[in-house]
């Protein structure tokens, strides 16, 4: 499913690139909030995962990476809102494309 420009060949390289993407994010459930967080289990305290992020964010490239390694694209965050629903509301129109065609 990867169509971006870096060659991800592995799980470890997606993580690698997650774990990059999402290094300014708060760990809340370690005992060291500056710890690295897991992309994959991430839950802010509103309830928003890294997929609902990177839709905020615009970051195709992560989202694909999430979808690719089982991050669901119904997942509901904060006041019930998926990622797309962040993805249109920020006016990211290609992110928002990605989210409906991860959701088949």
């Amino acid at each position: 499913m990867w169509t971006g420009t870096v060659p991800m060949t592995s799980d470890a390289d997606r993580l690698r690139l997650l774990r990059d993407r999402f290094g300014d994010l708060v760990n809340y459930d370690a005992k060291d909030p500056l710890e690295p967080i897991d992309p994959l289990r991430y839950r802010s305290p509103e309830g928003d995962s890294c997929l609902h992020v990177a839709a905020i964010r615009g970051d195709d490239e992560a989202i694909e990476c999430l979808l690719d390694l089982g991050a669901d694209v119904n997942d509901v965050g904060d006041l019930g809102n998926t990622a797309l629903h962040y993805a249109r509301r920020a006016g990211h129109s290609s992110t928002a494309r990605l989210g409906m065609a991860g959701s088949r």
